[in-house]
Formats: C-alpha cells, structure tokens, sequence
C-alpha cells in the first residue's frame, strides 16, 4: 500500500477531491499548510522571515496498483502552471489497522 501526500495550492483542493472521489478513492484527507520559500523579489513575512503561500496538505492511501492513477489525477487537478504548484511523494505503508474493527490491510480501505 502507499500514502501519496501532496502540497497543493488552496484553491485547487475542491478540484483535486472532486477528481479522487470521482475516481473512488474515498480515503482522502486535506489540511490547512504553510509553504516557505525565499524569493528575492517579494519581501519576507515577517512571521516566518521568509515567504510564506497558504497551501493544502492532501494525504491519500491507497494500494500499490493504484499509485499512478493517484499522482496523475492530483497532478492534472492541480497544475495552474505557475511557481508554486506544489508536490507529491510517495511512501509505502507497511500496515494500516481500522480502529473501529481492528481490520488491517487492504481490509482497512474498504
């Protein structure tokens, strides 16, 4: 199994879920994110002394098969072509156990 995680611009989570759920992945998860970077033409925040661009964090699991389905839907949902679109990386799951009723695995997913 894997969990694709992907830091995306806020105003594209709505078309990123659509496209998943449209999909079926049901398992998806969006938080609020800070991206930092430095530009020399912008001038820092002063909170972070450094720019800083409202982001989402989107987390999905899902099986090994389905990887690539999942990074071109997140990507084609959110390019705008512009600095700043974000990132998706992948890592593999070892075990995921449904706390409800214990199932593990590609049990848990469903």
């Amino acid at each position: 199994m894997k969990e694709i995680k992907a830091f995306i611009r806020k105003k594209k989570g709505s078309d990123v879920a659509h496209a998943l759920l449209q999909a079926g992945f049901r398992h998806v998860t969006f938080t609020d994110a800070v991206s930092l970077y430095r530009s020399s033409d912008e001038k820092p925040n002063i909170t972070f002394d450094c720019n800083a661009s409202q982001m989402l964090k989107l987390e999905v699991i899902c099986l090994d098969s389905d990887e690539s389905v999942v990074t071109s839907l997140i990507r084609k949902a959110a390019i705008t072509n512009q600095f700043g679109d974000g990132i998706i990386v992948v890592q593999n799951v070892n075990k995921i156990i449904k706390i409800q009723t214990a199932e593990e695995s590609i049990l848990a997913l469903t």
